[in-house]
């Protein structure tokens, strides 16, 4: 349990007020509050001069501080923002101030990811009903560039509180019980984690803004507290916990050079992941923050990404990414699957079956996935396709990959062993020409290996061929891949 952090205990953190305009007696008058929230520089690099219609207002002020409200006579204005010693405005705007109405200006952004600017809210001094509290939320943390830089607002427990606010946004006023708030600032859906204050009390009446502020860089994430019409304040952070972990299990199978030539580098966010991969060689899962990731794949030796692409991996889920596809007949190309780990029912395995095999150019390569005696299994799959997963009886499997109709056998494996409970994925491999055509088999979190090929058999062809274990094949296969795991060359992905 996370200590709780006192409303006014907090306050005692926040600054006196800045000084106050004189006012002609009798003039009609608005009240403002303004609050330095724009993370333009590093440490105190960020103390500014604020000037109204010409005038200087408020002066040196810092990031992270804030006023109480100041009377102002309404009207219109000419804010300009100066950084100190500096005779050029950062920020320019014209704000009107109506008679009797509160607001609250903000000056945000950074000016690298998110432009500098002038926030203006109009404060509504409505109390809440009794017990109640009144909150605004706020995303003006520019740690990001881009129009839609989009965070959530949830409850510890993963609850959603607000949810997509996009950076600039604030909420109107949400009214809730008074009590205590333990609140986070995640990434859309809560894939990870960003700003982990304290758990702060709020007391009924309480009436109150809160921001996600700072870029990360020149200033912190944090979440900064505006009561209206008092100064504000940094919340404490917690540990931000780590984000939840996905598994990630990879395999090479894009022919696009002979023998070892297809040896390749695969970096994850630009930091190298797994080295020296060669055509043919897979891993088990891999434990992975989720995530967003840039999954670049370079042949060895050279810095220009051959297979470029973006993945989201969500926590507590499985995955299988596969480079396919030989740069001629099909382009090179990442293929991310979602692994399903339910078991299959008693005496069943569960398989997929997919089509990676770049034998021929065009959009519509099709190849059938029959039995030996040409019952169809999967027909007419096209390149890059993958099915479902399909529930089948465990036992021994003498399966052929022919053109379409089946007249032509293309890929002919012996036969396999599939005792029941089995989860695998079965895959049409090879272009015939950089690499021989074949069926690579992946065991769901294990590393796979190429099934033994039999001779394409004459149509009048009888008897009865040894059927070898999946564990059989296996051991002699998969040897060479145990050496290259046990020597280091595949690396486990690291955040």
């Amino acid at each position: 349990m996370k200590p709780v952090l006192s409303l006014l205990a907090a306050a005692a953190l926040g600054l006196a007020a800045l000084p106050a305009f004189s006012q002609p007696g009798g003039a009609p008058t608005a009240r403002l509050q303004v609050a330095h929230l724009a993370p333009f520089a590093p440490g105190a690099g960020t103390a500014v001069n604020i000037a109204l219609n010409g005038s200087t207002a408020l002066s040196d002020v810092s990031y992270g501080e804030s006023t109480a409200y100041i009377e102002l006579p309404a009207g219109s204005y000419l804010v300009e923002i100066f950084p100190v010693g500096s005779g050029t405005a950062a920020i320019s705007a014209n704000v009107n101030l109506d008679a009797g109405v509160d607001y609250t200006a903000i000056a945000v952004g950074n000016g690298a990811q998110q432009p500098l600017g002038l926030l203006a809210l109009v404060d509504e001094p409505t109390a809440p009903p009794a017990g109640d509290i009144r909150l605004r939320l706020g995303h003006l943390a520019p740690f990001a560039s881009g129009a839609a830089v989009l965070a959530d607002v949830r409850l510890e427990d993963g609850t959603p509180v607000v949810e997509g606010v996009t950076f600039g946004d604030v909420t109107g006023y949400l009214g809730l019980p008074g009590g205590s708030y333990d609140l986070r600032v995640t990434a859309p859906g809560d894939s990870a984690t960003l700003i982990n204050p304290l758990p702060v009390d709020l007391p009924g009446g309480t009436v109150i803004r809160a921001f996600a502020v700072g870029d990360g860089v020149n200033q912190d994430l944090g979440v900064f507290a505006l009561p209206q019409g008092a100064p504000g304040f940094f919340l404490p952070l917690g540990t931000t916990p780590p984000p939840g972990t996905a598994r990630l299990q990879v395999a090479h199978l894009a022919p696009f050079a002979p023998g070892a030539g297809t040896a390749v580098d695969i970096a994850l966010n630009g930091t190298t992941a797994l080295s020296n991969v060669s055509y043919g060689a897979s891993t088990g899962y891999l434990d992975v923050p989720a995530g967003d990731y840039l999954v670049e794949i370079f042949p060895v030796g050279s810095g220009t990404a051959a297979i470029s692409a973006n993945v989201s991996l969500a926590a507590d889920t499985d995955y299988t990414a596969i480079a396919v596809g030989n740069g001629s007949n099909q382009p090179l190309g990442l293929i991310a699957l979602v692994d399903e780990q339910t078991p299959p029912p008693a005496g069943d395995i569960r398989i997929r079956v997919g089509h990676l095999a770049p034998f021929a150019s065009g959009a519509a390569v099709l190849a059938d996935v029959r039995l030996e005696d040409g019952t169809p299994v999967v027909p007419g799959v096209t390149f890059g396709d993958v099915t479902g997963y399909l529930a089948l009886p465990g036992g021994s499997y003498d399966l052929r990959i022919t053109s379409p109709g089946g007249a032509t056998t293309l890929i002919n494996p012996l036969p396999v062993n599939l005792p029941a409970g089995t989860l695998i994925r079965v895959f049409a491999a090879g272009d015939g020409s950089n690499q021989p055509l074949g069926v690579f088999a992946l065991p769901q979190g294990s590393p796979g290996s190429f099934l033994p090929l039999g001779t394409t058999p004459p149509p009048t062809t009888g008897g009865v061929q040894a059927v070898p274990s999946l564990a059989a094949w296996g051991v002699l296969l998969l040897g060479a891949l145990v050496v290259l795991l046990a020597a280091g060359r595949l690396r486990r992905a690291v955040s």
